[in-house]
């Protein structure tokens, strides 16, 4: 019988303390979204937001316009 892996308590407290500030960020955006009727600040949240947490340099929103069939960019 193989005994079961060992437990780091170390490593798996910063897994959650990750896990815990990335739900925090998501958090704030939420209240921000739904705090704000400027949609340019709700997508910069957006977007600030979802960089931290896969901690890019940059990132880009792209916005369908269904009736004219284009997509546009928000950088």
């Amino acid at each position: 019988m193989v005994p079961p892996p060992e437990i780091d308590p170390q490593a798996e407290l910063e897994a959650a303390q990750l896990e815990i500030a990335k739900l925090s960020s998501l958090i704030d955006a939420s209240q921000t979204i739904n705090s704000s009727l400027e949609l340019d600040e709700v997508l910069e949240r957006i977007l600030l937001t979802a960089t931290e947490n896969v901690r890019a340099d940059r990132g880009t929103i792209y916005l369908v316009d269904a009736p004219n069939n284009e997509l546009w960019s928000k950088v």
